[in-house]
């Protein structure tokens, strides 16, 4: 007997059913451009909904896109109740629920539309939603699940570690948060940690896991995404993390031995994501080792291999992979050319797994002059001006430019909605009044980059997605998952910076986000100048899985002669020093040490024994006149062990002078000129920034540890250039932002950290008092050093809020029970209505419980 997937091949490869699906998939493209002309061919609806009937039954995502478009189309046409009911069944057999509401919610079809059904198909809908659902506590109803997330509860009940890989908006979140919920009931006593790749989506992750857990039930749950232990912690017996892998690699450090049952990885093709990815992979691979019972869910994008991270060397008991092509909503990849000769003409091509279709012209009403303007030009005639216009481009000055663009062609009335008026004040107080974000927003139009705080940057996400921020120019950082579906993106430098291309797995994850689930029935990616190789090396046609691989083992199987060299070199003094091969190099290292040799089954797969044994002789030589201890070195991994060498000799020779050399609290007066010192002499052993710098980062960091506001720290930098020949302020802003980001909360915490363990292992070797009356990482990464404005932050808190809390409280050393209290008697009157929501959100998150007692 023939099996479904057979007989929907032969159906989907018929060439009257191709010739007939055609003329449908043009025309349910070109309807959602006004400006392009629609091309109506004969469409036999009932036939294309009978054969997408089969095609939904269907394991592979050919025919899954194909039946879903059938009946998304089909669901939308006028006046014929039967073709709506048919194109809703088709929809259920899929399980895709939104779609069904949303054609409930824009009037297609009756919510009672399953009376119209006959008898059996009635009971296969029931029998599908039985199965097809869930018990949601915190909603108090049931909620429909898809076949995926159906999949992933199954193979969760009997894997110890699990890999789940399927398409941006299939669910994957959602039931990553249900497995949560269920594991806190069923358990007594769990540490759960749940690793995300950047802060933006530690502040989205907390906020969902908290608004999951608001019922009695979770009492005894501590959230946090602080990588501390602290005495109120260890009173709680359920805890949950969310932590990026450097806060992971900090808590594990300071908690040696520190137990944790439950692991989740988000983004985890993020383990080929260069010297970021190394951390992942160590990180991950320490708690696996340390942990014999721990379980763990690997969460990736739709990908070629998931079971990548099933590996053998783990003594995990079961392992298996859920892998899904689920459509949620149809994604349609167009090309977009200007004609030969005819610059303001352009095509639309659609790229389509059976080939290349024409979709129609546009006509530009002048011709574009430059980069900038080809890709706005094509934003304005091809967006949808009721909102979810996404534009790529490959640097922040370049989003600043395209929005610049696009407001000097949007008509002059502004917005005077109240919530837009509310984020410019709020951009006003929290960054600068000259920042052009600030009349940008009033047409609806913002920028969103990775270095601007938090609490803009979440306004302008939950604006866009309300319909009130139209068009929103993006860089790379929107790949990192933050969770902002778009109805059409725009890209036309696939780039990130200036030079490195994105790579196919960036340019997929990105393009995922096409299509707003449950907002519309599918979504675009407009690929511009696709036809200029200087633009585009390689333009995509049709969507790929990716292959996820370890960047350690790229690294090792690709440039092992360069690593080779690389160690028997004096990198720094050579100006060679390379972050990826370091972190590469620590990471080996450390394998070594611990096993007193590199032969492995995952190196041998790479390289062979004899090359095995060249990188072990390479190790020795390297390390033979290392005295710094494996604890600190390992510590420091990312940090060479000859840097971290020449720190040591550098205090042995100094120790008259070790007191001088302390970190010190940042309100104290000479904590500038300290930090200058510190800045200087760790310049001497890693490059970790311009020497001329030394003087202006000394008092960034001091300003930001002592909590100075944002405004302050921009106004400071903009009245130096003022005085000193001047300076765009959006790039004194920008500035600002990347010295506070990638400098004082990356950089100078990595280096400054180490400085700090081999200054106290002197210590102790010289039998010298250790001080430890600083906790400059805390410091560094929350920017405050006020114990009061530590907790509020630790419970949830954006930086600039709980520093204006801050304000009303008399102590700076409130504890995280004691700002709870505070927050109950708190006066928000006179906040900015951004800030008093995000008070309310937090009071709401912490005391909802009682209220429903």
């Amino acid at each position: 007997m023939i099996d479904i997937t057979q007989l929907a091949s032969r159906i989907y490869n018929l060439n009257g059913f191709q010739r007939m699906f055609e003329p449908l998939l043009k025309l349910s493209i070109q309807t959602q451009f006004s400006k392009v002309k629609n091309q109506k061919g004969v469409i036999d609806l009932p036939y294309l909904l009978n054969c997408a009937g089969i095609l939904a039954d269907s394991n592979l995502p050919e025919h899954l896109d194909v039946a879903y478009r059938i009946a998304q189309f089909g669901i939308q046409q006028e006046d014929d109740d039967e073709l709506h009911v048919k194109s809703a069944l088709i929809l259920e057999k899929m399980t895709n629920h939104p779609s069904i509401e949303l054609a409930i919610s824009k009037g297609y079809i009756g919510g009672n539309y399953i009376d119209q059904l006959p008898l059996l198909s009635k009971l296969d809908i029931v029998r599908r939603n039985i199965k097809y659902s869930l018990w949601d506590e915190t909603e108090n109803k049931v909620i429909n699940i898809n076949k995926f997330q159906y999949d992933v509860l199954e193979k969760n009940y009997n894997s110890q570690l699990l890999s789940i890989s399927a398409p941006t908006s299939a669910g994957k979140s959602y039931i990553l948060l249900n497995i949560i919920k269920e594991t806190l009931l069923n358990k007594a006593q769990t540490t759960i940690v749940y690793v995300v790749p950047t802060r933006a989506l530690i502040s989205q992750v907390e906020s969902d896991i908290r608004k999951k857990l608001r019922t009695t039930e979770f009492n005894d749950v501590f959230i946090t995404s602080m990588p501390i232990m602290d005495e109120l912690l260890e009173e709680y017996s359920k805890r949950i993390f969310i932590l990026t892998q450097e806060r992971l690699q900090w808590l594990m450090n300071e908690k040696r031995g520190f137990h944790i049952d439950f692991l989740i990885v988000d983004e985890a093709q993020k383990v080929s994501d260069g010297s970021r990815g190394v951390i992942l992979q160590n990180v991950v691979e320490d708690l696996i080792y340390e942990n014999k019972d721990i379980k763990v869910i690997f969460s990736s994008p739709l990908t070629e291999n998931p079971e990548v991270f099933l590996q053998p060397n783990f003594e995990i008991s079961s392992m298996s992979t859920v892998q899904k092509e689920f459509v949620p909503v149809n994604q349609n990849l167009l090309w977009v050319n200007a004609i030969f000769r005819k610059p303001r003409e352009w095509e639309i091509k659609l790229c389509f797994k059976n080939g290349i279709h024409d979709i129609g012209k546009i006509n530009l009403d002048v011709k574009p002059n430059n980069t900038i303007e080809r890709l706005i030009y094509i934003v304005k005639h091809l967006g949808d001006q009721s909102g979810g216009n996404l534009v790529y481009t490959k640097i922040p000055s370049d989003a600043e430019k395209a929005a610049y663009k696009l407001y000097e062609m949007l008509p002059e009335e502004q917005s005077v909605d109240v919530e837009i008026i509310e984020l410019k004040k709020l951009i006003q107080e929290v960054i600068s009044a000259r920042y052009s974000l600030c009349e940008f927003i009033t047409k609806g139009i913002a920028y969103h980059y990775g270095n601007m705080p938090l609490i803009v940057k979440s306004e302008i996400e939950r604006l866009f997605k309300a319909g009130k921020i139209k068009y929103l120019m993006c860089t790379s950082t929107l790949v990192e998952g933050v969770n902002l579906p778009a109805k059409t993106i725009f890209v036309r430098t696939p780039k990130k910076g200036n030079t490195t291309p994105l790579s196919e797995v960036e340019f997929w994850n990105l393009a995922g986000r096409a299509g707003r689930q449950g907002l519309e029935f599918q979504g675009n990616i407009v690929c511009i100048d696709t036809n200029d190789p200087s633009v585009w090396n390689n333009p995509p046609e049709v969507r790929k899985k990716y292959k996820i691989e370890f960047y350690t083992k790229k690294i090792i199987k690709e440039k092992f002669d360069e690593i080779i060299e690389y160690m028997s070199i004096d990198a720094f003094k050579e100006e060679r020093y390379n972050l990826d091969f370091e972190h590469t190099i620590s990471y080996l290292l450390k394998i070594y040490s611990n096993n007193q040799s590199l032969v492995t089954k995952s190196l041998l797969e790479l390289i062979d024994e004899e090359q095995i044994k060249l990188l072990e002789n390479s190790l020795d030589i390297m390390m033979k006149d290392i005295d710094v201890p494996d604890e600190i070195l390992f510590k420091n991994n990312g940090i060479s062990p000859l840097a971290q060498q020449k720190l040591k000799i550098f205090f042995q020779r100094h120790l008259d002078k070790l007191d001088i050399l302390e970190p010190i609290n940042p309100v104290l007066p000479n904590a500038p000129d300290r930090y200058e010192r510190i800045i200087r002499i760790i310049q001497k052993v890693i490059p970790f920034d311009h020497e001329n710098r030394a003087r202006y980062l000394a008092f960034l960091v001091t300003d930001w540890m002592k909590g100075m506001p944002l405004n302050y720290l921009i106004s400071k930098s903009q009245q130096y250039w003022d005085k000193n020949g001047g300076r765009n302020p959006q790039r004194v802003i920008r500035e600002a932002f990347k010295d506070i980001e990638e400098f004082a909360r990356f950089k100078f915490i990595k280096y400054v950290s180490c400085y700090k363990d081999i200054l106290n292992l002197v210590r102790e070797q010289n039998n010298s008092d250790v001080l430890d009356d600083t906790d400059l990482k805390l410091w560094l990464e929350l920017g405050a050093s006020s114990k009061t404005v530590i907790s509020l932050i630790g419970i949830g808190f954006n930086r600039s809020t709980a520093l204006e809390i801050a304000k009303q409280i008399d102590s700076e050393h409130l504890n995280r029970n004691e700002v709870l209290d505070f927050l109950l008697e708190i006066d928000t009157k006179g906040f900015n209505k951004i800030m008093e929501r995000e008070v309310a959100q937090v009071i709401d998150c912490y005391f909802i419980k009682e209220k429903n007692d």
